[in-house]
């Protein structure tokens, strides 16, 4: 069975160009950088990191985690237990939605941290490094976060009051006036 050798050889055929296109449009987006942390860059593809550079090296960009993006940063209405809300893609390529506590960062060395994103189906790159970065990346978010949305986790339907405000919370829907965010 005869398989195209190269570009030239697919574009020759019909349809081919259009092919062509699709997988190069494929490989350009999985390489675009959608977010920058300090070091890290998330891609389509996963995120990475770029070590410092050595004499005259040029720093290479090193792939550590997969997919995982910052959606914002969240609290509870008290003010306290701050967490990064995320989106990856899981191995079965759905989008998950997650809830990362700064504290389960702090615990046993950020293992906890990286359990939860584990178990949601995020994976690490090769080598022990790659799972000891996962906790600077998500430092470097935290400390990067000016930008992102906030969010207030909330426990429970009904009045609750955020920032001088009465809001009344239902599961799905907040009646009352949007709290300004800072």
């Amino acid at each position: 069975m005869a398989t195209d050798s190269d570009f030239n050889d697919l574009a020759a055929k019909p349809g081919g160009k259009r092919r062509v296109a699709e997988q190069i449009g494929n490989v350009a987006s999985a390489e675009k950088v959608i977010a920058t942390f300090a070091t890290f860059m998330i891609r389509a593809g996963g995120v990475y990191w770029t070590p410092a550079a050595k004499k005259d090296d040029e720093p290479q960009a090193v792939f550590f985690c997969s997919y995982i993006k910052p959606l914002g940063i969240a609290r509870t209405a008290r003010g306290d237990d701050f967490s990064i809300l995320f989106e990856m893609i899981n191995p079965d390529q759905q989008k998950v939605v997650f809830l990362l506590r700064n504290a389960d960062l702090q615990k046993a060395g950020g293992e906890l941290a990286r359990i939860e994103f584990a178990a949601r189906g995020g994976f690490f790159g090769v080598g022990i490094r790659a799972r000891q970065l996962f906790g600077d990346f998500v430092s470097a978010i935290l400390r990067h976060s000016r930008n992102l949305p906030r969010f207030v986790l909330i426990d429970r339907t009904g009045w609750v009051q955020i920032a001088s405000r009465w809001l009344f919370i239902l599961p799905d829907s907040t009646i009352g006036e949007e709290v300004a965010k800072k």
